[in-house]
């Protein structure tokens, strides 16, 4: 009786299960290095927030964007806002601050403290033209009087002081003037402005700006030893640090959420701990190996690609549970384990190759969506999938055969 010849899927599906049973120990440890040489790899992949990393780069408009930002650079300013009793505790901190901060690479220039001395002596060229014409008023005014008093013959000469007849100093044109320091009319805050040579949207260098920042705010205030001093950082990089922290505070969550409603799921449904963690291993590394591949190829995550490893467990949890699931069955038929095992891979292991490859395409093709955060999400997902069936058809058998 003739055989019906084997699928490609199923002639794949038939030789991973080989070498999983043949080279069972070392399949496993050089999983296991996988595992964590990938989860080192990937720790420190982070997540952008720049939305023009979401368009294509080729576009006109991105272009023109980057032409602008390279010519004349970040346009975003960080404020260090200095608050206190009054100037006599503010100024030596603030003057320090310039001083220190003005050394530092990553800042274009520093402003505390504004040299006005210019403004002062030529406070008439920035006079309003209502204040010009007062002006000009009170010179006719006074021009008249004078020539009056001087003409008026056998009287008393009449006069006026400084005061009475006003001056530009007196009038409108000190109210141009600019203060030297940005501050509070009663001046018990006050502003330093910084700005960075690099945009708020570079993650990685904002947060180390920030970390630096406030380890040299809180020397200055220990040195300052005034306890009603304080210090904050104000201004989009220190919204950016926080926005971001806040991100990864909400990655964290989710993929610790849907850690433990997997976990929950699959203990209630197999009753065994060992069993879970045969799932769960293979599907660790998949996410590990996928986080791996975006920090090689991409460097980072986008907006729309930062949930991967919760949107990964929950796809990439199908193949272990359908392969265990038919172990267990045929188990309960009397098969023996390595019967067991070889049928649910063969078999059910060939339906579900066939799953993860029109899963892995399908997500393939969003390679080329020009929305660049669908097309970055496609790739590290469908390289999961990938990752996900192949690595619980190779550690799974070795895992059960302990359990």
């Amino acid at each position: 009786m003739s055989t019906q010849p084997q699928s490609p899927l199923s002639r794949i599906a038939t030789s991973v299960h080989r070498l999983a049973v043949r080279r069972r120990t070392i399949v496993s440890l050089t999983l296991l290095c996988a595992l964590l040489s990938a989860g080192w790899f990937a720790k420190d992949l982070g997540v952008s927030q720049d939305f023009r990393r979401l368009l294509p780069q080729d576009s006109e408009s991105i272009a023109r964007l980057l032409e602008v930002d390279a010519s004349i650079g970040n346009q975003s300013d960080l404020y260090l806002v200095i608050e206190g009793d009054g100037k006599e505790t503010i100024l030596p901190v603030g003057e320090s601050l310039e001083a220190q901060l003005g050394t530092w690479e990553e800042f274009r220039f520093v402003l505390f403290h504004r040299d006005v001395s210019y403004f002062e002596n030529n406070a008439l060229l920035f006079a309003s033209i209502r204040d010009l014409l007062e002006l000009h008023d009170r010179v006719e005014e006074r021009i008249r009087a004078e020539v009056a008093e001087s003409m008026a013959i056998g009287s008393p000469p009449v006069t006026k002081n400084e005061d009475e007849w006003g001056t530009p100093e007196t009038e409108g044109s000190t109210r141009k003037i600019p203060k030297p320091y940005m501050s509070t009319n009663n001046e018990t805050l006050f502003v330093l402005i910084a700005r960075p040579v690099f945009p708020n949207t570079d993650v990685e260098r904002s947060r180390a700006l920030y970390a630096k920042l406030e380890t040299t705010i809180q020397r200055e205030m220990e040195k300052a030893k005034a306890s009603d001093l304080k210090i904050t950082i104000q201004g989009s990089f220190a919204e950016q640090s926080r926005r971001q922290d806040e991100l990864d505070a909400s990655i964290v969550k989710g993929s610790l959420l849907a850690f433990i409603i997997l976990f929950s799921t699959l203990g209630l449904y197999f009753r065994s701990g060992r069993v879970v963690i045969a799932i769960l291993l293979p599907l660790f590394l998949s996410t590990a190996l996928a986080l791996s591949f975006a920090k090689l190829v991409f460097g980072y995550l986008n907006i729309v690609s930062a949930f991967i490893v919760a949107i990964l467990l929950g796809i990439g949890i199908d193949f272990g549970i359908h392969l265990l699931t038919r172990y267990r069955d045929e188990r309960r038929g009397g098969a023996t384990k390595t019967r067991a095992m070889e049928v649910a891979m063969t078999q059910t292991g060939t339906s579900t190759l066939a799953g993860a490859v029109s899963t892995a395409v399908s997500l393939f093709l969003l390679f080329f969506a020009e929305f660049q955060g669908l097309a970055q999400f496609g790739v590290i997902a469908g390289i999961g999938v990938l990752a996900a069936f192949f690595a619980a058809a190779l550690w799974v058998p070795d895992l059960v055969a302990r359990v």
